[in-house]
């Protein structure tokens, strides 16, 4: 009886490790306004729902043979090696938006009226925040979360426990998403660019013709003004390249886990 417990209490963990660096990706989960009882709840309630409908391969009796502590810890760091390396995927895809973002803000002037993002506890602008939130709001409505659970489930079906181990192609999909998110950044910044660009040109030649005219002071205007303009035009483009890149993080997520 004892024995059974202490397997059925490995098995437990072993889920558990491998859930919980699974959702340390999801933006929602890992921000750190929520409160730490709730990331918790919201990791045991998943893994007691998880246990039901774990494969054969997962079965309390398979875990006999990691009673000592050095093979538990080694099968707990390969579960939860597993679910980092998903998070580690899940965070690049996001970083395209603040890559793009940062760039937008740079171009228009906004890098100087930054502010405290708590979610990241990082300096953001308000260009920054606004994006990374609508991504958020295409991610969850085109069910991004609820694939992002089903793979975590799935990997259940397609790994042992302890059988997961970095590759080569971990390394190549990691550093394709690495250029999908330099990509994207620059695709989603260019309308921006090219704009301040222009109006760049068209206010050196006013100043190259009217010395007198000052140029630094308005600016500031216009440049803000015409970005504004230029992103709410691009509303329709953006939230297509959103779904376009939530599509994109829902085919990574499979092989990065490896099936």
């Amino acid at each position: 009886m004892e024995l059974t417990f202490d397997l059925q209490a490995i098995q437990f963990m072993a889920v558990m490790s491998r859930l919980g660096g699974l959702l340390i990706g999801l933006p929602f989960f890992s921000n750190s306004q929520v409160p730490m009882r709730v990331k918790a709840g919201c990791l045991l309630a998943l893994s007691v729902m998880v246990l039901p409908v774990l494969p054969p391969a997962w079965a309390a009796g398979t875990f006999v043979g990691v009673l000592d502590l050095p093979t538990l810890l080694m099968l707990l760091g390969s579960d939860l090696l597993l679910g980092l390396t998903v998070s580690l995927g899940t965070m690049m895809i996001f970083e395209a938006v603040n890559i793009g973002a940062t760039i937008i803000a740079n171009e228009m002037g906004y890098n100087a009226a930054g502010q405290f993002d708590p979610s990241t506890e990082q300096p953001q602008t308000e260009i920054a925040v606004l994006l990374n939130l609508c991504f958020l709001n295409v991610f969850l409505a085109c069910n991004g979360h609820l694939n992002f659970i089903a793979v975590a489930v799935d990997s259940f079906s397609s790994l042992p426990p302890g059988g997961f181990a970095l590759h080569s192609d971990h390394y190549e999909a990691v550093q394709g998403l690495g250029r999908l998110a330099f990509d994207f950044g620059l695709r989603l910044a260019m309308p921006v660019m090219a704009t301040m660009l222009l109006i760049n040109m068209a206010l050196g030649l006013v100043s190259r013709f009217a010395e007198d005219f000052q140029v630094l002071m308005i600016s500031f205007p216009i440049r803000i003004a015409a970005g504004l303009a230029v992103l709410s035009a691009a509303v329709p483009i953006i939230l297509a390249a959103f779904r376009e890149l939530a599509g994109q993080l829902q085919e990574i997520l499979p092989r990065l886990v490896g099936f």
